[in-house]
């Protein structure tokens, strides 16, 4: 058991859940919410996942955050420098660029830096943890410093100083989360080891005063219902799902299956395309009504199909 919170050191821990040999523990004073032991697995872990693979290897098929997607629609100033933390393969970097921002980016995964850069042509982005960045470029400054669905991800807080002192003038932090009161099975697929932290609108605004920045805004932003349908497909695998995809895919896949040493667009075998095609079908043809009635009915008794919180803050 942990002796205190990992983010403010109060020793008011309260147990609330176990999950996969982790134990969950919310702090009393400042309401964050942490899976203990509270250690990142590292960039290798990730490497290894198939989840993580896939997007490496598969850049462009990866869709933007709807957080990604409201951020794009802000007007944008002439060399406006964007810093993108826990960037990923650069999917969002590179729309940000052809937007007109000027994009830094930085992510410890070397496959998801290797495809930024093969695959989006991403030429300011580099392959280090985010403190590691911060000490490598202590003088660089940008105009809006960006981290999508990351801060869950970290095991600790060392590198959130440097934030705030590598913005200009006017700049802003802008930062996503799950939201943590949302309805609860919506979380089944969130939790340890990737996730390490749960988050409400209080704990964000606690943690980030605690490092010098004043909350301008706080959306909640609904799960899309395209990821709805995927979830009724994971919860009722053995019943209506029986992941035939994947296991064909295995007998008509010509590449080997040693992992491949370059990210990029990867030949698709036509009978795949074909599959591929008829299981998204499937899925809305079964799920997506069932889906639109959750979706409503989650919305209706009480707003909890909010599952992202997303946060613009300042400095103080």
């Amino acid at each position: 058991m942990p002796t205190a919170c990992v983010h403010c050191n109060a020793n008011t821990l309260t147990k609330r859940e176990e999950k996969w040999g982790y134990t969950l523990y919310e702090c009393a004073a400042c309401t964050l919410q942490f899976w203990w032991p509270f250690k990142n697995p590292g960039h290798e872990s990730y490497e290894q996942n198939g989840r993580y693979r896939d997007r490496n290897f598969h850049p462009q098929t990866k869709s933007l955050y709807h957080s990604q997607i409201l951020f794009l629609k802000k007007k944008v100033r002439p060399k406006t420098t964007l810093l993108d933390l826990g960037m990923g393969t650069g999917r969002f970097l590179s729309a940000a660029k052809e937007k007109g921002y000027q994009v830094t980016g930085t992510d410890f995964e070397k496959d998801a830096i290797q495809a930024a850069k093969t695959v989006f042509k991403l030429e300011d982005v580099y392959d280090l943890d985010l403190e590691t960045f911060f000490k490598t470029f202590p003088d660089r400054k940008f105009d809006i410093i960006t981290m999508f669905e990351v801060l869950e991800h970290v095991d600790g807080y060392s590198f959130f100083p440097y934030i705030r002192q590598a913005l200009k003038p006017g700049g802003y932090f802008a930062v996503t989360v799950p939201n943590r009161d949302c309805w609860k099975p919506l979380l089944a697929h969130e939790g340890p080891p990737i996730h390490l932290t749960r988050w409400s609108r209080e704990a964000i605004e606690i943690f980030l005063g605690k490092y010098g920045f004043k909350v301008v805004s706080i959306k909640r932003l609904p799960i899309p219902l395209r990821l709805l349908i995927s979830y009724f497909n994971d919860w009722t695998k053995g019943i209506l799902s029986f992941s035939t995809l994947k296991r064909v895919e295995k007998l008509v896949q010509k590449e080997p299956a040693a992992p491949r040493t370059a990210p990029g667009p990867r030949r698709v075998h036509p009978v795949m395309r074909v599959l591929r095609a008829i299981s998204f079908i499937k899925l809305y043809v079964l799920f997506f009504i069932p889906a639109v009635l959750l979706y409503v009915y989650i919305w209706a008794t009480g707003g909890r199909n909010y599952t992202t919180l997303y946060v613009t803050a300042v400095p103080k």
